[in-house]
């Protein structure tokens, strides 16, 4: 398999010493990948080369030489793309093998590309593209996805209940309206048991139709519990005074799954006995059963809101 070593060739490094430029590879003890840089006295490309998840490449820029792993990195090279408004060529999304290797030429086409431009740049240029840069990233952050889940009331037991209902109504039905024969002892009229064959039918639709959505993203927390919530309900951070996730007693503390709780301790859950209980403005509370709850909790984490 080629890697980016394979790419820094001496027509490259001649390329790169014609543009006042110098390659050096870091002296890093890693399980796998490693860490070119590419540097003058203006800044330095730091190619880390499969040192993230998958296979993949990331290059980001520092203002001097630096053989630190994501420590002293300015921005990732992408938004220097952005503010030329140049296409840059390529992708490693999917961090297979087969992507990585296939863009691999397209990764030092976009370096030869950008790096002459960068060159270019003033000292106040320079300052100005970070500014920049920086306000564009905010942007980029304030509603940004961190965590999704949709749940529907999947409990197997609770689907061999709907459904051998629905099955045994149906055979009364086609038994007494069809054949026009007696079903059970104390048999219903027709019209009743017409009606009741329409009550469980919307009845299993109904919990079919159910499903609770939440989203957590860089301003809050949204959820969603179709069909009573026709939109989403957003809770902003600056609204949650706790957030964190606990185990719970469905039916003890809410009385069973649902849209549950009444006054200002209320729930919205679908199975399950986990929950992400949000602490609110006015001695308010929501839990939100989640499926989930090692996800939630690194993201709390991770955004220093737990």
């Amino acid at each position: 398999m080629k890697t980016v070593q394979d790419y820094i060739t001496s027509d490259l490094l001649n390329w790169l010493h014609d543009n006042n430029f110098k390659h050096r590879q870091a002296q890093i003890q890693t399980d796998k990948g490693t860490l070119n840089n590419l540097y003058n006295d203006k800044f330095c490309l730091k190619i880390y080369d499969r040192l993230g998840h998958g296979f993949g490449v990331t290059i980001n820029v520092a203002d001097k030489y630096d053989e630190s792993i994501f420590d002293n990195d300015s921005f990732n090279l992408h938004w220097a793309f952005e503010y030329f408004k140049i296409k840059q060529t390529a992708s490693f999304d999917s961090r297979t093998v087969n992507q990585y290797e296939q863009n691999l030429p397209n990764l030092m086409s976009d370096i030869k590309n950008i790096i002459p431009r960068l060159n270019q740049l003033t000292f106040l240029e320079w300052g100005s593209m970070k500014e920049w840069i920086a306000l564009e990233a905010r942007k980029h952050m304030e509603n940004k996805i961190l965590f999704t889940e949709n749940q529907k009331f999947n409990q197997w037991w609770l689907w061999l209940i709907l459904l051998g209902s629905n099955a045994l109504v149906a055979y009364g039905v086609i038994i007494q309206v069809v054949f026009n024969k007696q079903f059970g002892d104390k048999p219903s009229g027709n019209v009743e048991l017409l009606l009741v064959f329409a009550l469980t039918l919307l009845i299993t639709f109904s919990l079919y139709i159910l499903r609770l959505e939440t989203v957590i993203k860089t301003d809050g927390i949204y959820v969603k519990f179709f069909p009573f919530h026709g939109s989403f309900r957003r809770y902003p951070w600056e609204n949650i005074q706790k957030s964190y996730v606990r185990k719970y007693s469905p039916i003890g503390e809410y009385g069973g799954w649902g849209l549950r709780g009444l006054g200002k301790n209320k729930a919205l859950n679908v199975s399950g006995n986990q929950g992400l209980q949000l602490e609110l403005e006015g001695n308010k509370r929501l839990l939100i059963g989640t499926r989930k709850p090692e996800e939630i909790i690194e993201v709390l984490r991770k955004i220093g809101k737990q």
